[in-house]
């Protein structure tokens, strides 16, 4: 259990939502030149070993691009939205899910 409580602790809401938002754009981006590179192919069997080695290659790339803008729009917007050198001003998952905690004993209180 104390694992569980530090571990929560120790998340950022940013490390969160980078963590959800990068596979969904890395999935995006697979799917929209699969797609692309499989209905627009043309040559039979050759032509379609061509277009998945062009959509494994452009793929790529363009991941690792977004990766990059990403990362550094994440880094931009945590530096933004609280001061990086007072570490009590950070969101953690931790406090977020003890304050919560606190505003469903209060409302309980408040009901009785």
């Amino acid at each position: 259990m104390e694992f569980w409580r530090r571990a929560i602790d120790a998340l950022d809401f940013a490390d969160l939502m980078q963590g959800f938002t990068k596979p969904v754009v890395f999935g995006f981006i697979l799917a929209t030149i699969g797609c692309y590179k499989g209905l627009t192919v043309r040559g039979g069997t050759q032509g379609v070993g061509r277009a998945t080695t062009s959509a494994a290659v452009v793929g790529s790339v363009l991941i690792i691009v977004a990766d990059a803008f990403l990362t550094k729009l994440s880094l931009y917007l945590s530096i933004k939205s609280s001061d990086a050198r007072n570490p009590a001003v950070r969101m953690t998952a931790g406090r977020f899910l003890s304050d919560a905690q606190r505003i469903c004993r209060y409302n309980h209180e408040l009901a009785s």
